[in-house]
């Protein structure tokens, strides 16, 4: 009896370590979740990064056109058809509709593209532009950028002065 009887406290205590563990895991779990976001939010935040980047192409090909043709494509299907061009999508990842391709000059041009939540944005690393500067930020919805096919490349990763550009939300 008095063998059975020690084994009772240290099976208890293997219970309390087990469960100590146990909730340690689920603390750290939960505490991942919540500094880099559920799963959903890394999945929305990377298919609105691939829009942007889509966009971006778009756009490097519609000033690359404009360059050799003289004059800007009268829609993006004009580009596709452009040996040495390449664009991975000229539609939304997950819906499928093409993005939005208006021509407003013989320069300008306006792309848009639906996102799901607005850019996030650290701006307190050193260096760092701010947020309100760089020109693919979006908020949630559609968001259309007009842009110049003069100002080649600039605005591919570079932040614009304000003044430069003007995103408009509808």
């Amino acid at each position: 009896m008095s063998h059975s009887s020690k084994a009772m406290p240290l099976l208890s205590g293997q219970k309390i370590l087990a469960g100590v563990i146990t909730l340690l895991v689920i603390i750290a779990i939960v505490a991942g979740i919540v500094m880099i976001g559920s799963p959903m939010e890394e999945r929305v935040r990377r298919t609105d990064e691939q829009r942007v980047s889509n966009l971006q192409q778009i756009s490097y090909a519609v000033d690359q056109y404009g360059q050799t043709q003289g004059a800007l494509p009268a829609s993006m299907a004009d580009i596709a058809k452009q040996p040495d061009v390449y664009i991975q999508r000229i539609a939304d990842p997950e819906t499928g509709v093409p993005y939005r391709y208006t021509v407003l000059s013989e320069t300008s041009y306006q792309l848009c593209a639906t996102f799901h939540a607005p850019t996030k944005y650290d701006d307190t690393m050193p260096g760092a532009v701010p947020a309100e500067l760089m020109f693919w930020n979006h908020g949630a919805g559609e968001t259309c950028y007009t842009l110049d096919a003069e100002d080649v490349g600039v605005r591919l990763s570079q932040p614009l002065p304000e003044s430069s550009f003007r995103i408009e939300e509808e």
